[in-house]
């Protein structure tokens, strides 16, 4: 049923294609920001 319903709300492989760039993109943007936090707390530290 819930398939049925998500293939019916259009193109099928683009939403994929575009839920996935948008997954992708806020993974690197946290790990991105993570890395900048964690070196500066390094930075500071030493």
């Amino acid at each position: 049923m819930e398939r049925d319903r998500r293939h019916d709300s259009g193109g099928d492989g683009m939403s994929e294609a575009v839920r996935f760039l948008v997954l992708g993109l806020s993974i690197g943007f946290a790990l991105g920001y993570t890395f900048e936090v964690l070196r500066d707390f390094f930075m500071e530290r030493r």
